[in-house]
């Protein structure tokens, strides 16, 4: 017997809906270290995992989260293991791979120090020749990766920001950079006992962070419109 046209119709729609409408929940990933945005120990796995959270469900998207190592977590959303990962900032070479979400949050970065030096972001000539820290897979401002491509700075990568927040404390490394919140997030967790780093000169650079998806995902704009409209709604 010949299937009724609304029926027919139905299955047509079913078949050409996106994958994440028809095999839900979505795999998503973040990384540990990054407080006050995202870490598997903060209240709400963090600020951008709740935002991330309320705004796929106000999309009517349910969400599987993961805890990876930042550079791990990167490269398994690239390979299709995950739908989306968060919080990123842009870079070229990224935005050729992902396509980026509306702004989670926006920051500002300064550059931190020992109390003393005479640092500022505003003039990266004070930084030339200086032992620089960044958690291993986060990116660099402009600047700092113009300079690190000319061998002006020795450059220390470990695993989390309040590491490198340590290592100036110990005389291992000279300055890092992140925003103004991050960086006294990761100063209270360094031991009392030990030389404070502070904020020094003036803003290097303001950026934005995002939830990314691969480009090579098949329903990856339909996605990313479906998200940007939940976080719309609770962004306003």
């Amino acid at each position: 017997m010949a299937l009724r046209p609304m029926l027919r119709l139905l299955l047509c729609c079913l078949l050409c809906w996106p994958s994440w409408l028809v095999a839900e929940p979505l795999p998503i990933v973040s990384g540990p270290g990054y407080p006050p945005f995202a870490d598997p120990q903060l209240p709400g796995g963090g600020q951008a995992t709740e935002l991330v959270r309320a705004a796929m469900a106000r999309a009517g998207l349910s969400a599987e989260l993961s805890w990876r190592p930042w550079q791990n977590g990167y490269q398994a959303t690239l390979a299709g293991e995950f739908a989306a990962t968060y919080p990123y900032i842009t870079t070229a070479e990224r935005e050729k791979l992902f396509l980026y979400s509306a702004p989670l949050f926006d920051l500002k970065f300064y550059v931190f120090g020992r109390a003393g030096s005479k640092l500022d972001g505003a003039r990266p000539e004070t930084l030339r020749g200086l032992r620089y820290c960044l958690p291993h897979g986060w990116a660099h401002l402009a600047p700092i990766e113009q300079m690190l491509k000319a061998g002006e700075l020795t450059y220390a990568h470990p695993y989390d920001m309040r590491s490198c927040m340590k290592m100036i404390a110990l005389g291992q490394a000279d300055f890092t950079i992140t925003d103004r919140e991050q960086g006294r997030q990761a100063l209270r967790e360094l031991p009392a006992s030990l030389p404070q780093p502070q904020l020094l000169g003036q803003e290097m650079g303001s950026l934005s962070l995002h939830l990314i998806i691969p480009r090579n995902r098949p329903d990856a704009e339909a996605l990313l419109r479906r998200f940007n409209a939940g976080l719309a709604a609770v962004s306003r």
